[in-house]
């Protein structure tokens, strides 16, 4: 009488590696597409936080930040600033787009047809993917 043995063998082992590794290798990059979709809407949220919190200053101190971080800390002699203007998650911190780099915030010259840039520039794997405000 034969006794069966438990278990698998190193063959089946292998098979069932290599299936799962074909499954993966196909699912991988359509994985990783939603995903970069998911940092440029979290980056493009981040973005708008930014923007609204410009425009509450400029409405309370009648001028455009100099750099990001006055909307959260009182700059030296401006006068009217009621803020923190950034939201709560944002407050004491750099802002950072959603690949962990620094929001660019740009004054612009007078005259220029939006007086300032906001962006970020998106996703550091790609040669140009810079999102704006």
């Amino acid at each position: 009488m034969k006794t069966m043995q438990k278990g698998f063998s190193v063959i089946e082992l292998m098979i069932s590696l290599a299936i799962i590794m074909l499954i993966m290798s196909m699912v991988a990059p359509g994985l990783l597409k939603i995903l970069n979709k998911g940092d440029r809407a979290a980056t493009q949220n981040t973005l708008k936080l930014v923007d609204n919190a410009i425009l509450e200053y400029k409405s309370d101190v009648h001028q455009l930040p100099e750099k990001l971080e006055d909307l959260d800390k009182r700059p030296e002699g401006v006068t009217g600033w009621n803020g923190s203007y950034l939201p709560d998650k944002m407050q004491g911190k750099e802002v950072l787009d959603n690949w962990g780099e620094p929001i660019i915030y740009k004054k612009l010259a007078r005259g220029s047809a939006k007086p300032y840039e906001l962006y970020s520039m998106g996703d550091p794997t790609k040669e140009e993917d810079r999102i704006d405000a």
